[in-house]
């Protein structure tokens, strides 16, 4: 199997499988009949730019970045549900808190939506503060964001 294709298959197999490890990834490749070391998953690994994503319990799994998403609300909520821990809003702003690492995830999940009113995120690694043109907008943001969590 060519690189592009191998390529094609982890993305695949990304989406559709759960993979916390590099050596999980060479396994389900080998079950696709395809023989390739851990030095050369790393390198795929690093050239499609994959990310790993903190989950419930101190583990981390594989997800694709999110630039490539074509869904971003679809994205978001699969994000948020995996990462969320709570959120509020007062005034013209949301306050999303996540489980660190994800932050700059998130924000920029959120910057895609285009929601109306939108005027800016700022991030760290567990908080995204979203900052809305009207508090009415900011209390539908949050309310959206809870929708999405649900």
């Amino acid at each position: 199997m060519n690189k592009h294709d191998r390529q094609k298959l982890i993305k695949e197999l990304i989406t559709n499988n759960e993979i916390y490890r590099q050596e999980e990834l060479v396994q389900l490749l080998l079950e696709h009949k395809v023989k390739v070391t851990q030095a050369t998953v790393s390198r795929d690994i690093n050239e499609l730019q994959l990310m790993k994503l903190p989950v419930v319990g101190g583990k981390y799994r594989y997800i694709l970045p999110h630039e490539h998403t074509s869904n971003a609300e679809q994205k978001l909520q699969e994000v948020l549900r995996d990462v969320f821990v709570l959120a509020d809003y007062n005034d013209k702003l949301c306050v999303i808190k996540v489980l660190p690492g994800n932050g700059p995830i998130v924000s920029g999940l959120v910057e895609k939506m285009e929601y109306p009113g939108f005027f800016a995120t700022l991030d760290d690694d567990d908080t995204i503060m979203i900052f809305m043109r009207t508090a009415s907008e900011a209390r539908k943001i949050y309310h959206e964001i809870i929708r999405l969590v649900s």
